[in-house]
C-alpha cells in the first residue's frame, strides 16, 4: 500500500516539485519514497512495506528492458498465480514486479487479469505515453489535474494543491455535495482536478488525454439461473473463503474490524473455519444509542478472536478533529469518518493490514432505503401520487421526526426520482432546498443519468439500486472514507466482500435470496447461523455512524457559532446566509432531523478554511 503522484513537465511543473508531492502525502507510505525524473515525466512513490519487505521491491519499478517505468498503489493478490501462468521466475516476492512482467506480456489487456485493488501508472519511455488503471470498484483512489496543457496524477488531492494551479469551485460538484454528502466521480469539488473512474484507463501523452472503460459490472448480468438456497450459500462460502485467503496475503500482521455488524461478523467467521487467528478491533460509543460495541465483543467471544476495543467520545471528536479534517482534501460530510479514523488509529498500534466489511450492504441489500422503496411503491399504489403529496405537505407542519419524512415523500415519479429519495434518506438537502440555498433555478444532480441507464440493464428495481449503490454510494462515500482514514494512519484496509469474482457472483444471485420474508442480507445471515447464534445474526441493523446530531446539539454546538455566522457565509459567496440561519434557527427550536444539513454546511466552511481561501 503507498502513494502515488506524477506529472510531465512543463514551464508549470518543474521536476523538483514532485518532491513536494510525495512529502504531502508520505503517511500513506512512511518506509520509504523514491522518484523517476527524465526530460519529459516527473513520477514519486511513497512506500508502505506490506509484501516483500526488501529494497528490492521499492518504487519507481522498472522493467527488465528499461523501457517502463511503475508506480502503483494496492495490493495484487493472484500475483503468485500470474508468475506461474506466464512461467515467469521474479527476483522478488513482491506483487509490484508480476504487474509490470504482466503488462509487459499482455499490453493493455493485462489488467482483466488483475485480482485486486490498486492505482496503477505506467510510463512508456519510448513513445513517452502514460497509462493508469484504477480498480474495477474504486477500492483505491487516482486524482488527476487536466486543463488541455498541464496534466499530473496522485492518490490524494492534497499532492495536486502542492502545485501552481488556481482553484476555481466547481458549482455542479458544489451543489451535488448538499445533495449527496460527497463528490461523485468524475469531478471533485474543482474545476480541472477530477476524480479517475473506478474500472477506467487513462492514456495521455502530455499532448492528448484519452478515457476509456475496461470493467463495466452491468456487464456482467447474467440470465438467472435456478440454484437452490442450500447451493446459493455453498458458492457464496467458496468465493469468499477464496477470497478471505487472498487478503491474508502479507508479510506482516494482519487482522480485522469488528463492528459487531453482519458483514464484519461474517469476514471474522469466514476467517475461524479457515483456521486463522487473527485480533479484532472496534469503537464504541458513550451515547448508548450509537454503540454496538457490546455486540462485537460478543461475536469476538464466540469466535475465541482477540479483541481491542476504544470508547469514543464527544472530548475525542474534539482533540482529533482539526487532524481528520486535514486528510480529506474535499467537503465530505460521512460523520462516520471519525470512528473509522479511530479505529484505523487503533488497528495501527497493533497491526498494518485490516480487514473491513465494506461492500456486504451493496451485495446484499442491507440499507434502509431498500425498505424504503418497497414502502413507497406501495404507497404510490394505494393513495396515487396526489395522495402521498398531500401527506408529505401535512407531515411537513408536524415534530422533527415526522418532518424528516415529509422530504422523503417529496418526489414525482418513483421509478426516475429515487437519487432523491437516497439523499432523503441521508437526511441531506433536498433538489428544491439547493435552488433555495444556492439561488439556482434549477439543480440537477450529476447521478441521474445513471440512475436512468441502470433501468435500461435490470427489471428487478432493487438490483437497480444495489448497483446504484455499488457504482456510486460505495466508491466515493465508503471507500474514500475508508482509504483516507486508514492511509492517514499507515494503516492498509482490505475488503473481501469486493472481490470481483464474490461480486459478480452475488449480483446474479435472485433478489428474494438477500431480502425474504422482510428479512435484509438473508443469505448472508443463513451463512452467519453456521458461527453464531441467532441472537448475534438476527438483529436490528445499526450502522457506522456517529451521534453527530446528538453532539451538535450539546458539545458541539458551538460550531455553529464558529462557522456558520452570516458574515462568514457571506464572505465565502456560495450559499445565502439567510437561509443558513434560518436553518441554524430550525435545528436549535427542534427540528434535528436537520443535522446533516448542518454538518455538511459546517464541513464545507472548514474546508473552505484549510484548503482554498488560504491559496
Amino acid at each position: 500500500m503507498c502513494g502515488i503522484a506524477g506529472f510531465y513537465n512543463s514551464p508549470a511543473l518543474k521536476p523538483e516539485l514532485i518532491n513536494a508531492m510525495i512529502n504531502n502525502i508520505r503517511h500513506r507510505g512512511p518506509d520509504k519514497q523514491a522518484f523517476y525524473k527524465d526530460d519529459t515525466v516527473s513520477l514519486g512513490h511513497a512506500r508502505l512495506k506490506v509484501i516483500d519487505l526488501s529494497d528490492d521491491a521499492n518504487q519507481p519499478f522498472y522493467s527488465k528492458n528499461g523501457r517502463y517505468v511503475m508506480v502503483y498503489n494496492g495490493e495484487v493478490y493472484n500475483f503468485r498465480e500470474l508468475a506461474a501462468e506466464m512461467r515467469y521466475t521474479p527476483f522478488t516476492s513482491s506483487d509490484t514486479e508480476i504487474i509490470l512482467e504482466c503488462f509487459q506480456r499482455y499490453g493493455e489487456g493485462f489488467v482483466n487479469k488483475l485480482n485486486g485493488m490498486f492505482a496503477i501508472a505506467v510510463y512508456d519511455k519510448e513513445n513517452g505515453e502514460l497509462n493508469i488503471w484504477r480498480d474495477r470498484f474504486g477500492i483505491k483512489p487516482l486524482f488527476y489535474y487536466w486543463d488541455g496543457t498541464n496534466f499530473a496524477f496522485a492518490s490524494e488531492l492534497k499532492a495536486l494543491y502542492t502545485l501552481p494551479f488556481q482553484k476555481e469551485i466547481n458549482e455542479q460538484s458544489l451543489h451535488d455535495y448538499l445533495f449527496l454528502e460527497y463528490v461523485p466521480q468524475p469531478n471533485t469539488i474543482l474545476k480541472n482536478f477530477h476524480k479517475l473512474g473506478n474500472g477506467k484507463q487513462l492514456t495521455v501523452d502530455g499532448k492528448r488525454l484519452r478515457l476509456c472503460t475496461y470493467y463495466e459490472l452491468t456487464d456482467k448480468l447474467k440470465s438467472s439461473s435456478e440454484l437452490s438456497e442450500r447451493e446459493a450459500i455453498e458458492g457464496f462460502e467458496d468465493l469468499f473463503n477464496s477470497s478471505l485467503k487472498y487478503r491474508q496475503i502479507s508479510d506482516v500482521k494482519v487482522g480485522s474490524f469488528l463492528s459487531g455488524g453482519v458483514d464484519s461478523s461474517a469476514i471474522c467467521s469466514g476467517l475461524k473455519s479457515t483456521g486463522s487467528s487473527i485480533d479484532s478491533f472496534n469503537i464504541g460509543f458513550d451515547n448508548s444509542q450509537y454503540d454496538e460495541s457490546i455486540f462485537a465483543r460478543e461475536v469476538a467471544s464466540e469466535l475465541g478472536m482477540k479483541h481491542h476495543h476504544y470508547q469514543l467520545n464527544s472530548d475525542d471528536l474534539l482533540e482529533n478533529f482539526e487532524n481528520i479534517s486535514n486528510y480529506y482534501d474535499e467537503p465530505f460530510a460521512v460523520s462516520s469518518v471519525f470512528p473509522t479514523f479511530k479505529v484505523s488509529q487503533l488497528a495501527k498500534s497493533h497491526i498494518t493490514v485490516a480487514l473491513s466489511g465494506d461492500g456486504g450492504d451493496e451485495l446484499f441489500m442491507g440499507y434502509g432505503h431498500y425498505t424504503w422503496y418497497s414502502r413507497l411503491k406501495n404507497l404510490d399504489s394505494t393513495i396515487g401520487r396526489i395522495g402521498r403529496k398531500t401527506a408529505s405537505s401535512l407531515l411537513s407542519c408536524l415534530p422533527s421526526r415526522y418532518a424528516r419524512i415529509s422530504g422523503l415523500l417529496d418526489y414525482k415519479n418513483l421509478k426516475s426520482d429515487w437519487p432523491h429519495v437516497w439523499s432523503q434518506e441521508q437526511y441531506m438537502f433536498s433538489g428544491a432546498e439547493i435552488n433555495r440555498l444556492t439561488s439556482r433555478i434549477n439543480y440537477s444532480n450529476s447521478l441521474n443519468n445513471s440512475w436512468q441507464e441502470l433501468q435500461k440493464v435490470t427489471d428487478d428495481p432493487l438490483l437497480q439500486i444495489s448497483l446504484f449503490d455499488i457504482k456510486h454510494y460505495l466508491t466515493d462515500d465508503l471507500l474514500y472514507k475508508v482509504d483516507i482514514a486508514s492511509m492517514a494512519n499507515s494503516l492498509e484496509v482490505r475488503l473481501p466482500f469486493l472481490d470481483y469474482r464474490l461480486v459478480e457472483y452475488c449480483i446474479n444471485l435472485p433478489s428474494n435470496f438477500k431480502i425474504k420474508h422482510n428479512e435484509s442480507k438473508y443469505l448472508l445471515k443463513k451463512y452467519l447461523e453456521k458461527y453464531l447464534p441467532s441472537n448475534l445474526v438476527y438483529r436490528k441493523k445499526w450502522g457506522f455512524g456517529s451521534p453527530i446530531d446528538q453532539w451538535l446539539k450539546h458539545e458541539l454546538s458551538f460550531l455553529m457559532d464558529e462557522y456558520l455566522t452570516k458574515d462568514r457565509i457571506k464572505k465565502s459567496g456560495l450559499v445565502d446566509p439567510e437561509i443558513v440561519m434560518e436553518l441554524v434557527k430550525n435545528f436549535r427550536n427542534g427540528k434535528h432531523f436537520l443535522y446533516k444539513r448542518i454538518w455538511a454546511l459546517i464541513v464545507l466552511e472548514i474546508w473552505l478554511e484549510k484548503h482554498f481561501r488560504k491559496s
